[in-house]
């Protein structure tokens, strides 16, 4: 009788063992939304989180500084339910990808290429959660289709009021956003000019541009700030310029760039004002 209930016990516990989720597919392809032609070696990532490896042993690190100990909560670092996961794959010449052992939950699925704007993939389906891929147990996802945008490119030369060119001048490109109902400039790309003044700006998705030049005090110690004017005049240098030579951004002319465009011969005339 004791040999049958303990083999009763047995096959209960063996049935209240949860099964083994079995792994999903991902697959599809990645091609250029322009020419349609397929983009090989796109990277893609399916992560059940957007913040950086690492953040968790940083937020231990910053709560040991605080003095905290490991069951106080850090403000504004929340803890994530369960260890992140992330699983990669890569575009082949025909622009095809499949990502396989891939575990049941829900993910942010991302596909980035050099020369193109990285892109997200968003579920149109019933159960997606938050713009995230939620994958079933054993689950095959087919025909997943990334079209990626080609990033456009600004490119010219700064020069001074005497038209000699302005080597190591900082430029960027910025386009009117929207940020909590607040129209705002954020800049999009920046990069410095070289002997010769010139400049290429190539990371732009596509959108309406403002160009902008610097001169940076790369080291403020390197050279002492030259002496006042002697005739008391008001002492002037260059200040921020906008395409073509104006210091507000509301006189500026705005440069569309769409998809793929490589626009050339832009030319910055640097500005003086009066400066402290």
């Amino acid at each position: 009788m004791r040999i049958v209930y303990a083999g009763l016990l047995a096959a209960v516990a063996l049935a209240q063992t949860p099964a083994e989720k079995k792994p999903a597919i991902v697959e599809g392809k990645v091609a250029n939304s322009v020419t349609g032609e397929a983009i090989r070696k796109a990277e893609l990532t399916l992560t059940t989180s957007l913040m950086p490896d690492g953040f968790d042993g940083m937020a231990a690190n910053l709560g040991a500084m605080m003095g905290l100990d490991d069951d106080t909560p850090i403000p504004d670092m929340p803890k994530p339910k369960e260890p992140k996961k992330t699983f990669t794959g890569t575009s082949d010449a025909s622009g095809k990808f499949r990502i396989e052992n891939v575990d049941p939950g829900d993910y942010y699925f991302k596909v980035k290429h050099t020369g193109f704007v990285e892109q997200t993939y968003k579920p149109t389906s019933a159960n997606a959660f938050e713009g995230m891929l939620h994958l079933t147990p054993g689950q095959e996802l087919h025909d997943v289709e990334f079209r990626l945008v080609p990033q456009g490119a600004l490119s010219g030369k700064v020069v001074d009021e005497d038209g000699d060119p302005v080597g190591d001048a900082m430029v960027t490109a910025s386009k009117y956003s929207y940020a909590s109902g607040h129209r705002t400039m954020l800049p999009a790309d920046t990069g410095q000019t070289n002997d010769r003044g010139e400049f290429r700006l190539g990371k732009l998705p596509p959108g309406r541009y403002y160009l902008c030049a610097e001169v940076m005090a790369m080291n403020p110690m390197a050279n002492a700030a030259p002496p006042p004017p002697k005739d008391g005049s008001p002492e002037t240098g260059y200040v921020a310029t906008y395409f073509p030579r104006t210091l507000d951004v509301q006189d500026a002319e705005s440069i569309e760039v769409k998809p793929g465009a490589d626009i050339p011969s832009f030319v910055i005339h640097l500005q003086k004002s009066r400066v402290v």
